[in-house]
């Protein structure tokens, strides 16, 4: 199901018949090229048209094989674009409850190492494997026209390569899983050392964290062993068995061959055997890296599949965007029901709320209660449960209107917040004010006046052009809290919430918060 899934991330039917076209084209070229070489040391053909013939499907040779590989690669990586911007894209729409549940570095994990195997080592170990299918049928067909008795043996010896395969791949993917399993933790290890040295050394740790890395060292070095083991003992059984194919192949040729037999071709046809071993062991070696590759593409693949958010945008949206909605800030929950995913509890039940214009409502209660649900049902990060039948009739309203009915981006961009921890993003000051540029920077300077930044930014040598990819040493916490508090202001939205938003933060800084808060957002509905 994956290889089938690869392949049609690669190819469409046309280019998939035409690619294995061009492969059978190659090996035939390059067989008839070794076959017309033969031809011209008997002295069959004058020595201009061997000359011409032999330098034509020289010209092939190289032309057809430089095209199947340029086309294969830029297939196989278009392939592999694709697959990434749509894990980029799903990754992007989809509901928080997935960044739950997946560490940050198992999903950077699929976009470096799964995309790096298959833009690398998958695509180059399958074009391998299909080169050497074509390859081994073409020297077949040519040992078979040379003596159809060597077919005999081979027919042995293939049964017991497949017997050697399976039975060495089982655990050469094991022991390749347990080999990155065991390697993981190193580089745990390393990090944990690195961050805590000051402490290691003062409580005389050394030789703890020493014994604890030298051990994990030798549980991977033991898994590579056995890993590396396993590789050998498939390469030393399929040369022997290799070995003793050429050598009654060989045997075949030379002793069951008739007069009428061509000398030419039954020559070809042994050196042609004797180049089977080596190439044959790489290609079954491939035909296993294959396999454990593939499921890097799998991996890579599921990401394709997420559940994504409800629809960013709605044609209704521009009837709410002409009335600059939402006017007053009304907020309405009846009967709200919420859980973060369908296998837990509810962490809301039955809610029924009223809020009016205006009103400051305070969300009090202890970890756990229920608080920043409130929130995540607001902005719809989390969807409100319908799934029984007393619940059919869960809503929330803002200004009357059910906000499951708005695109995302109508809802959430007509919600500010403030949160606990401030947020800056990659770019400029004035891009984390006015990420859309769609502000004046007399306005942006009249904001950053009343919360108090301008005299601090104004020193800047960038001033608004400032880079805050490194903003912790560009401002403290406590201004970057101030710059979020400027970003809501210019919004000028009728509801805003205030997550924690001064518990990260000095007293005077504080007090500066709630008094410019009340201050600019005295008519507005406040969490």
């Amino acid at each position: 199901k994956s290889y089938k899934l690869y392949f049609k991330s690669i190819f469409t039917p046309i280019t998939l018949l035409g690619f294995l076209v061009l492969l059978g084209l190659a090996e035939a070229d390059n067989i008839l090229y070794g076959r017309v070489l033969g031809f011209w040391t008997t002295g069959k053909y004058s020595e201009d048209t061997a000359i011409i013939v032999s330098g034509a499907l020289a010209v092939g040779v190289i032309i057809f094989y430089a095209a199947k590989n340029l086309i294969w690669v830029q297939l196989a990586l278009n392939g592999s674009q694709r697959i990434h911007d749509e894990m980029i894209d799903k990754i992007v729409r989809s509901p928080t409850e997935f960044f739950d549940i997946n560490p940050v570095g198992r999903i950077l994990n699929r976009f470096s190492n799964d995309l790096g195997i298959m833009d690398r080592l998958l695509m180059q170990a399958i074009f391998e494997v299909l080169e050497g299918i074509f390859y081994f049928t073409a020297i077949f067909i040519t040992i078979w026209l040379a003596n159809p008795l060597v077919m005999a043996p081979g027919v042995g010896a293939a049964l017991l390569y497949y017997f050697i395969t399976r039975i060495s791949v089982k655990p050469i993917k094991v022991l390749k899983a347990l080999e990155l399993v065991t390697r993981s933790p190193i580089y745990s290890q390393i990090s944990l050392t690195l961050s805590g040295l000051i402490a290691i050394r003062s409580f005389h740790q050394v030789d703890t964290f020493i014994k604890e890395f030298n051990k994990l060292l030798n549980n991977h070095a033991k898994a590579a062993y056995y890993y590396w083991t396993m590789q050998r003992f498939l390469g030393f059984y399929v040369d022997f068995v290799s070995s003793l194919y050429i050598i009654s192949g060989v045997t075949l040729i030379n002793f069951a061959r008739s007069e009428d037999s061509a000398p030419g071709l039954t020559a070809y046809g042994i050196t042609l055997l004797l180049t089977l071993s080596e190439y044959l062991q790489w290609i079954l070696r491939q035909t296993i890296s294959a396999d454990m590759f593939m499921a890097s593409f799998s991996r890579a693949n599921n990401y394709t599949k997420l559940p994504s958010e409800a629809d960013a945008e709605l044609p209704s949206d521009k009837k709410y965007l002409n009335e600059s909605w939402p006017q007053h800030g009304q907020v309405d929950f009846n009967n709200v029901y919420m859980k973060y995913r369908q296998t837990t509890e509810h962490i809301i039940k039955g809610l029924d709320l009223h809020i009016n214009p205006g009103e400051k409502i305070g969300c009090v209660g202890r970890t756990g209660a229920g608080k920043s649900s409130i929130l995540q049902i607001l902005f719809r990060m989390v969807e409100i449960d319908k799934s029984q039948p007393e619940q059919l009739d869960s809503t929330v309203l803002i200004d009357g209107v059910d906000i499951s009915t708005l695109g995302l981006h109508l809802l959430r961009n007509s919600i500010s917040i403030i949160p606990q921890s401030p947020v800056v993003f990659t770019g400029s000051i004035k891009r984390n004010l006015d990420p859309f540029e769609k502000i004046n920077e007399d306005v942006l300077w009249e904001v950053l006046n009343e919360v108090g930044l301008k005299p601090y930014i104004e020193k800047l040598d960038e001033k608004l052009n400032t880079d805050m990819t490194n903003a912790s040493s560009v401002f403290s916490v406590g201004q970057k809290q101030l710059i979020c508090l400027a970003r809501a202001i210019l919004r000028k939205n009728k509801i805003l919430v205030l997550d924690e938003a001064t518990a990260n933060v000095d007293f005077e800084t504080d007090n500066f918060i709630q008094r410019k808060i009340f201050e600019k957002f005295h008519d507005c509905t406040i969490f």
